[in-house]
């Protein structure tokens, strides 16, 4: 069950408002991600990749790669576009852009481990917030947000599963790999499932029961019995 699409205004509210903190967490983390300098995230690996094979401009291949994404998701897996899908697309770079000329660089391999942890914690937290809102994901996000909700699978499996798919490939075609994207690939699934359940209570979304001792919200004031958990999940 989704949220309809004509929500009452403060439903909408919330849920614009609970976006708001989740996108502000997910940049912030991936410009603190990029100055600490030891490695860069699955996607950036598999598209530094296709860039070395094919020889195209970065910017190029991150835009047919977007297309592609958006048009797999949505035509495979069900996952639209939404509003959200087009203001991190417009926003999202120039936003980081900005942030990573705000926050410094880090001297020395420990310094910058461990603003890679905690830029990876928020990039966790954003996601985790950001996706219960329920007004589109990212085309990079719409991969696995559309795996968790098609295949019924947790959704920490369907990113973790995608990141290593991801990274193996962009490695294989001779993208960057660093400590860093190890520590990316590894912390930041765990962290979106543990954080999705409270995104959609904030929001006052409909989601999967991922975190024990949480129940999916429908509604205010109105809780789902979660379900008894799958063998195999």
């Amino acid at each position: 069950m989704r949220p309809a699409a004509t929500a009452p205004l403060p439903a909408l509210a919330r849920r614009w408002a609970v976006l708001s903190v989740g996108i502000t967490f997910l940049v912030t983390g991936v410009a603190a991600s990029i100055n600490a300098g030891i490695g860069v995230a699955s996607w950036q690996v598999f598209e530094t990749g296709l860039a070395a094979v094919t020889g195209a401009p970065l910017g190029w291949v991150l835009l047919v790669e977007s297309v592609a994404v958006l048009l797999l998701a949505w035509l495979a897996l069900g996952i639209r576009p939404g509003p959200a899908t087009v203001l991190l697309a417009l926003a999202g770079g120039p936003a980081i852009d900005l942030l990573t000329d705000l926050i410094p660089h880090p001297t020395g391999f420990g310094p910058a481990l461990a603003m890679l942890v905690v830029s990876s914690t928020m990039i966790g937290v954003g996601i985790g917030l950001y996706v219960p809102a329920e007004l589109g994901p990212s085309a990079q996000d719409s991969l696995f947000v559309g795996l968790y909700r098609r295949l019924g699978i947790r959704p920490g499996v369907a990113k973790f599963t995608t990141d290593v798919v991801l990274v193996v490939a962009g490695w294989l075609l001779g993208g960057q790999v660093g400590v860093g994207t190890v520590v990316v690939t590894v912390l930041i699934p765990p962290l979106i499932e543990l954080v999705m359940p409270w995104g959609h209570r904030l929001a006052g979304t409909v989601g999967p029961d991922v975190a024990e001792g949480v129940e999916g919200v429908v509604g205010p004031g109105t809780r789902r019995t979660p379900s008894r958990p799958t063998r195999g999940r």
